[in-house]
């Protein structure tokens, strides 16, 4: 699940990537407790997507792949409904 590949970066070692998967999962949780809207919602998760995309912390770019993909996938999700 997307959810759980976030929660595993909320362990990570780099301090960036930690905050990101952290706010990625605070806004899933207002989202999923419909304290957001989806629009609220969509727009929150590409505003990280953004944030994450200039940040110079993440040298190795497969993991900015792999957050790409995850917030992305939220973003899809809650497109869908």
């Amino acid at each position: 699940m997307i959810r759980d590949d976030i929660e595993s970066f909320a362990d990570y070692d780099n301090e960036f990537i930690k905050s990101i998967a952290e706010q990625a999962i605070k806004i899933d949780n207002d989202f999923k407790a419909q304290k957001i809207s989806k629009e609220e919602y969509v727009e929150l998760l590409e505003d990280l997507n953004l944030q994450k995309n200039i940040s110079q912390s993440i040298k190795d770019l497969s993991i900015q792949e792999r957050l790409n993909k995850l917030v992305t996938g939220l973003i899809t999700a809650a497109s869908a409904l």
